[in-house]
């Protein structure tokens, strides 16, 4: 007998409830498997200013939105950079000054969030991402700095110093480490490096895990919003097995208003929080649209974005799912809800 199956229908739309003329199509092939959902996470290259400006009262409750609430089980580090690099965070300073003196306090703001994620997410996966000091620099023949081969020993055991520090004060392990730097000459001495100091710490470009950094909204507002949804869509409906990570911090603060997550985070978690990983992504015909079927094929996930102004119609074809569907449940996110259960639409007949 085939076992009934629960659809979970997710919309994210600019508008809420109202009459619509309009309808979208959405018509899911289940037969028609692509790549592997390996998870979600969160870049934290630029975390620092709002990391910094949450305190001990409202840090846990973030950590526990993003972890609990949203989903995210893989985070990327920056370590703190300069020159180009200062996006890194720790006000364009690195861990080491040139005389080969450490300060550990710098770049603390995103520590203490590190710190917090691990401890709320131990089984988690963090990947590091290196940044080469200016004074190890050399300009290249097209003018661009680079690192200087001189320094090549020098720079891995900066790196392997940092990694050690993590491990030791927070007993964090990076996964990976992505050094900044893809000369081969220096990625044997790095991958040295980490093998003599007993560090389950690999390559980047060897992990078997593939990341896909997401594409920033190009605003604040809801359009933007929006439109960022769409480029999430795109990139996974269109990219191989990967962790999907959301490229930008999805709440604020400031003494007015206090800790807000933002609209861009009701957006994430509409997508991340139902699709689990080693979920297999089916065909929907409709390119504002992503659906999933978890590794037993008990429920399927359905996301609906709606990128227009009006509201639509939204037309359902389960005809080509095997196996049938049982019962339905949707939420919406839009201008005025945030998760919000509304009424699921009728499934029997399979559409």
């Amino acid at each position: 007998m085939k076992k009934l199956i629960t659809i979970i229908i997710a919309v994210c739309a600019a508008w809420s409830a109202a009459w619509a003329a309009q309808q979208n199509r959405y018509e899911v092939r289940g037969a028609e498997t692509g790549p592997q959902c390996m998870g979600w996470g969160v870049d934290l290259a630029e975390w620092a200013e709002q990391a910094g400006a949450l305190d001990d009262w409202y840090l846990p409750d973030f950590v526990n939105e993003v972890v609990g609430t949203m989903g995210a089980r893989v985070f990327r580090y920056g370590f703190p950079g300069t020159g180009t690099d200062v996006y890194h965070g720790a006000d364009g300073q690195t861990f080491m000054d040139e005389d080969g003196t450490y300060h550990w306090e710098r770049d603390g703001a995103r520590q203490r969030l590190l710190q917090r994620l691990h401890e709320r997410c131990w089984e988690g996966d963090f990947l590091a991402v290196g940044a080469v000091p200016d004074y190890m620099k050399v300009r290249a023949v097209d003018g661009t700095m680079v690192l200087n081969p001189i320094k090549y020993i020098a720079y891995a055991n900066y790196l392997v110093e940092v990694l050690n520090h993590f491990k030791t004060e927070y007993e964090l392990e990076f996964r990976s480490i992505d050094p900044g730097v893809q000369d081969a000459d220096f990625l044997t001495v790095l991958d040295d490096k980490l093998k003599s100091a007993n560090l389950r710490t690999v390559l980047a470009g060897v992990d078997t895990m593939k990341v896909k950094v997401g594409e920033k909204a190009s605003g604040t507002d809801l359009a933007a919003d929006i439109a960022a949804m769409q480029a999430m869509i795109a990139d996974v409906r269109g990219g191989e097995s990967a962790v999907w990570m959301a490229p930008e911090v999805p709440a604020t603060y400031n003494d007015t208003d206090g800790f807000k997550l933002s609209k861009l985070f009701h957006f994430y978690r509409q997508v991340m929080a139902p699709i689990w990983v080693g979920s297999r992504y089916v065909n929907v015909l409709n390119d504002n649209a992503l659906a999933s079927l978890n590794e037993d094929g008990s429920a399927l996930t359905l996301l609906l974005l709606n990128p227009g102004e009006n509201a639509v119609r939204e037309w359902i074809d389960l005809r080509g799912l095997e196996p049938a569907v049982d019962h339905a449940t949707a939420s919406r996110t839009s201008a005025t809800e945030d998760g919000t259960t509304v009424e699921a639409p009728v499934v029997n007949g399979g559409y």
